[in-house]
């Protein structure tokens, strides 16, 4: 009985950390890149900054920390497979769209 209950508080534990709010180092990172790659591509400094945020807060109210990285572990195998992402595909289209 002991064991039961242990798998059962230790799976409620694993279920909790899958569905967790992408970490904040993630969002750091993935905010800096996204800038950077913004402003590269001609974008103004401080919209680059308005819609790099609004994509990290759709992505992480739209994909668990496991699928984000799984998604970046797919990037770095296949290049360009993270800007064909579904999540990402509709994320562009609706923070463009509320920066304006």
């Amino acid at each position: 009985m002991k064991k039961l209950l242990g798998i059962l508080v230790l799976g409620f534990l694993w279920c909790n950390l899958s569905y967790a709010e992408i970490s904040s180092v993630i969002k750091k990172n993935f905010t800096k890149s996204c800038i950077a790659s913004a402003i590269q591509s001609g974008a103004p400094k401080d919209l680059a900054k308005k819609y790099c945020a609004c994509m990290i807060n759709y992505i992480n109210d739209n994909m668990t920390t496991a699928e984000y990285l799984e998604l970046e572990r797919k990037e770095i195998e296949q290049p360009g497979s993270f800007i064909k992402n579904s999540i990402i595909i509709s994320a562009e289209p609706y923070c463009l769209d509320k920066i304006g």
